[in-house]
Formats: structure tokens, C-alpha cells, sequence
């Protein structure tokens, strides 16, 4: 018959212990959470309407800058006296604006799309790695020593 123990059962220390592991663990880790949100925070933000037309009008401001300096696009004299202070490329055409306006908002969803892969893929990996796997290698060692023990006994 065996004998019945008295106190803790071992499992039950080492799942206290486990627990109090992956507490730290996740603690430990909270400024590489706050890096992985942050990059998802300003995927978000760079999607509001507002900035997805500045950045169109920067970028078609960009290009037609581009075109002036290779001498591709010639200025009329009408544009040249509707233009802000000898700036012409700061207000684009409006069917150019919305065209572009749709490439920036489907590369940012892309991009978004992207930084939420990468965040549930290390929020896999540091679960596997560092959460699950290191208490369930020590319980396996524990358990196999254990065994060895009562054996020799």
C-alpha cells in the first residue's frame, strides 16, 4: 500500500510555481508588447481620413516636383496666377487626388494587415516559447526524476 503524504503535493508547487513564472515572464515583456502596439497604433492612425489625404497630397506634390525639374511639365500662365506663391504643385486636381488617395489607403491596409500578422505571430511564439514550453520541459525532468527515485527506493 502506499503511504499517504502529508503537506503539499508536489504538482501543486510546482503549478504555483508556474503561474508566479509566467506572471514575471509576461511583466518582463511588457515593453515589447508596448513596441508591437505601438507600430498597430500608428497603422491605425495613418488610416484616418484626414492623413491619408496629406499623404496623397504629398506624394502627387512629390512627383509633380519631379516633373518640373525634368522639364516635363510646363506651367500655363493662367495656372501661374491661380498658384500659391509660386507653388503650383500643392493643389493637385481632384480626380488625381481621390485616385491616389485610394493607392495610399489600400497600400496602408496592406501595411496594417502586415503589422497584425507580425503581432499575432509573436504573440505565438513568445506563448510557446517563453510562457508554455520551459514549464512543461522542467515538469517533464521533474516527473522523470521523480520516477527514477521511487524506482530506486
Amino acid at each position: 500500500m502506499r503511504p499517504v503524504h502529508k503537506g503539499l503535493n508536489w504538482r501543486i508547487v510546482f503549478g504555483v510555481c508556474s503561474l508566479i513564472y509566467m506572471i514575471v515572464m509576461v511583466y518582463l515583456s511588457g515593453s515589447n508588447f508596448g513596441m508591437v502596439h505601438r507600430e498597430y497604433r500608428q497603422a491605425v492612425r495613418q488610416l484616418q481620413p484626414f492623413e491619408v489625404e496629406k499623404t496623397a497630397r504629398l506624394e502627387l506634390a512629390d512627383e509633380c516636383r519631379k516633373k518640373e525639374k525634368k522639364g516635363g511639365h510646363s506651367l500655363q500662365t493662367d495656372e501661374r496666377k491661380t498658384a500659391k506663391a509660386g507653388v503650383p504643385c500643392l493643389s493637385p486636381p481632384a480626380v488625381d487626388l481621390e485616385k491616389r488617395q485610394k493607392i495610399v489607403r489600400d497600400w496602408l491596409e496592406k501595411k496594417k494587415s502586415g503589422i497584425i500578422q507580425k503581432m499575432v505571430l509573436f504573440y505565438i511564439t513568445f506563448a510557446i516559447f517563453f510562457l508554455v514550453l520551459p514549464p512543461v520541459i522542467i515538469y517533464l525532468v521533474l516527473s522523470v526524476f521523480i520516477w527514477i527515485f521511487k524506482s530506486i527506493e
